[in-house]
């Protein structure tokens, strides 16, 4: 994956490369578009980008835009195309108060992951709901630690405790299942509820998703997690999603340019 490279901004797109991923992602919206379904790209940020502080100090990026701020502003500006980058609302929450991303891991942790919710949430119905307006606390749930393995640390190591989100639509019941569809594997994993929008999602995620999904639950009747393309280009045949969510973090950029040609082909 990217990430130094992200981070240093040393990986800019050519123009060519640029034409080539902005005609691939407009030909799979303009395709669901007209299948009555919408599209959203959605590409979570890198860590460092957020925290870049803890960078070391001989690390100096280069001036300008990076890679992912070159892509999804020519996405704006050239296709129609739905797409969420959610590094500067990430910046814009980042407080002393509480941690957005795991301190020994590379992910964000349920905070984090209610911000970026939420920016799917106003792209989708127009609506939603501020962090000040719910309670943010620590518990007693250990974080994971992706980053403390690659440095020697064991699973037995004391991690410090997470933070979560309370108050979020506790009205809404959540029903997850596991369930098999007709001439689909893997198993899939979708969650029901009884949320006032009654749009069947469909999200094509990584691990970023996890801790979105307690949120995506509650703003949706229906909402389907797949990893892989072959399955959701199965489901959407089978099942016919409302929406069609691509969830790829930043550092994953390889993802990025090419899944649109796995989602396109038969």
């Amino acid at each position: 994956e990217s990430t130094m490279a992200d981070y240093m901004k040393v990986n800019l797109y050519k123009e060519s490369k640029l034409q080539e991923i902005a005609a691939g992602y407009q030909a799979l919206s303009d395709r669901y578009k007209a299948e009555g379904r919408e599209f959203l790209l959605y590409i979570p940020t890198n860590k460092e980008q957020i925290y870049s502080e803890y960078m070391p100090d001989n690390l100096i990026p280069s001036s300008g835009e990076s890679r992912t701020d070159q892509l999804v502003d020519y996405l704006h500006e050239n296709t129609d195309v739905h797409v969420i980058y959610n590094k500067e609302a990430l910046l814009d929450a980042k407080t002393d108060a509480y941690p957005i991303f795991y301190q020994y891991d590379s992910h964000w942790n349920p905070v984090g992951g209610f911000i970026g919710e939420q920016l799917i949430r106003k792209e989708l119905t127009g609506e939603s709901t501020s962090l000040s307006d719910l309670e943010v606390k620590k518990t007693e749930d250990k974080e994971p630690f992706d980053l403390a393995a690659v440095a020697g640390y064991s699973p037995d190591t004391v991690i410090p405790d997470e933070w979560k989100v309370f108050g979020y639509k506790d009205d809404v019941e959540v029903e997850k299942t596991r369930e098999g569809v007709e001439d689909l594997d893997p198993i899939i994993h979708t969650d029901r509820s009884n949320a006032s929008d009654p749009r069947k999602v469909l999200v094509i995620y990584d691990s970023f998703v996890y801790n979105m999904m307690e949120y995506l639950d509650k703003d949706f009747q229906s909402v389907t997690y797949l990893e892989d393309t072959q399955s959701a280009k199965q489901f959407i045949k089978n099942s016919n999603p409302d929406i069609v969510i691509l969830e790829i973090v930043e550092r994953r950029s390889n993802q990025v340019e090419n899944v649109w040609r796995e989602l396109l082909n038969p």
